[in-house]
């Protein structure tokens, strides 16, 4: 009986060993997926943090290069606004040198003239609106001594009359109404003196002279 049991025993172990092994087989390969599977998943974790890191470094780059467009503009925009103030023409400084140009008469202690109202346009071009003192003699000889005080200012050039009007008030006094073209400038030119101007030409002419003596070769 003993004998019987030993031998079932020895026949029963072979038929475990196959499974066994099969089950062993089955857990390397399963180890071996699994970290194959791991080591798929690293790498697309690394790939895209590779592909983060890009992206971020174009942010930053892009961040940079608007900061220093931003700078660049602000830059311009102020070399831009100097250059307007250079040009610019404050017409509140030019209606004060308009009215110091008034002529004045000392004896009846008014202006001979008044301007009603003003127009600048670019350039510095001035279209004033005036009007005469109401006086009992012709009143033109008053626009003409206009004409001449801007023409004679170092601010104004160019300045005439292309229109007038004469007419009288309900006194019977005559009175002219007009309008005074001129142009102003900010920068008063530079004028020489008459003794510099005439050492200019003397040493122009000597000049002249010494060129003309040199002999021929």
């Amino acid at each position: 009986m003993a004998a019987e049991k030993t031998t079932q025993a020895m026949t029963d172990e072979p038929s475990r060993s196959p499974l066994l092994l099969i089950l062993a087989l089955a857990a390397c390969v399963g180890v071996v997926a699994f970290s194959f599977y791991l080591g798929l998943q690293k790498s697309a974790i690394q790939e895209e943090q590779k592909r983060l890191d890009g992206e971020i470094l174009t942010l930053k780059n892009e961040i940079i290069a608007l900061e220093e467009e931003k700078v660049e503009a602000a830059q311009l925009a102020q070399k831009w606004l100097e250059e307007v103030e250079k040009k610019e023409i404050r017409w509140s400084g030019v209606i004060t040198r308009v009215n110091s140009l008034l002529p004045f008469d000392a004896v009846t202690k008014q202006y001979k003239v008044k301007f009603l109202s003003y127009s600048g346009a670019q350039g510095g071009k001035l279209t004033l609106n005036g009007q005469s003192r109401e006086t009992v003699s012709d009143p033109y000889p008053d626009v003409a001594e206009v004409i001449e005080v801007f023409n004679d200012s170092s601010y104004f050039y160019n300045a005439y009359v292309p229109s007038v009007t004469r007419g009288e008030n309900d006194q019977g006094l005559k009175l002219a109404s007009f309008i005074l073209s001129a142009y102003y400038r900010e920068e008063v030119p530079e004028v020489k003196s008459p003794a510099v101007s005439a050492g200019e030409s003397a040493a122009e002419e000597g000049s002249q002279e010494t060129t003309e003596r040199v002999p021929r070769q």
